[in-house]
């Protein structure tokens, strides 16, 4: 047979004792007695809601408090003026104590209400656990065998165009000199030139090449094409990282003969 007596409990959270009220209780002296005076308190009004009256009309007299809690009067005594100070307690003119915040703590049940919800408590744990799943939602789902597919022609690769292979110093003069009205004598100055420039690691790219050419030919009209390639020539003996142009009117202009001779040599090119 089912026991349905009533019973009647405390529920404290977890800080409780970590509270103003309690803190500073129990840091004063005889703290701890007063306490569990005061749990005493809470668990005897527990069935009235946290009113304190022995049976229902009699007021608690300090001895009878002392005589429930199993604590000397005077310690009671300084307990309840310590719990009024604190409005842990109220007194009322006909003498009932009530204690108050107490609604926060009451629980009550009967043992086979306690029993049922303890076993609905286990089932919703252990549904949080589970991720709410239902013995269903648990079981895998059966998946059809997958089948074979055809293989995916890729598309050939494209041939990977060849990089035109970078040019050299010298490959860009060579394909640029046409452009530029130069005989031979300096033509060959400055293939010179660029082996030079070569050996020292400081090539020409083909704009640079451009602007040397149209340099080249323009102090050739205007100076001679040997003074030019004497001008090279001392930059190149002196190690000159360039061509000095303003030292062109240092260069003395070469005698007759040698300009006929050069000419002569260039008609042979030609």
């Amino acid at each position: 047979m089912a026991d349905n007596k009533k019973y009647y409990y405390l529920k404290l959270k977890e800080d409780f004792f970590d509270s103003d009220e309690m803190l500073l209780l129990q840091g004063m002296k005889d703290g701890y007695l007063y306490s569990d005076i005061l749990m005493k308190m809470y668990l005897r009004s527990l069935k009235n809601e946290g009113r304190l009256m022995y049976k229902d009309y009699i007021p608690y007299s300090l001895e009878m408090i002392s005589t429930i809690t199993r604590h000397q009067v005077g310690t009671v005594e300084r307990a309840m003026k310590i719990f009024e100070q604190l409005k842990l307690v109220e007194v009322l003119d006909n003498g009932a104590i009530y204690m108050m915040d107490i609604q926060n703590f009451i629980g009550q049940s009967s043992t086979e209400a306690d029993r049922q919800r303890k076993y609905y408590r286990r089932i919703q744990d252990e549904k949080k656990l589970s991720g709410s799943q239902t013995p269903e939602a648990l079981i895998p789902e059966m998946q059809e065998p997958e089948q074979e597919k055809p293989p995916v022609e890729k598309p050939p690769k494209a041939e990977k165009r060849q990089t035109a292979k970078k040019e050299d110093t010298m490959q860009i003069y060579e394909r640029l000199v046409p452009d530029y009205a130069l005989g031979g004598e300096i033509r060959e100055k400055m293939c010179e030139w660029c082996t030079y420039k070569i050996e020292r690691k400081e090539g020409y790219k083909e704009q640079g090449m451009k602007s040397l050419l149209r340099q080249v030919e323009k102090k050739v009209a205007e100076f001679g094409e040997g003074r030019v390639c004497d001008l090279i020539e001392e930059c190149m003996s002196n190690n000159w990282k360039g061509i000095i142009w303003d030292k062109m009117t240092q260069i003395p202009q070469r005698p007759a003969g040698d300009r006929i001779q050069n000419r002569v040599s260039e008609v042979d090119n030609w």
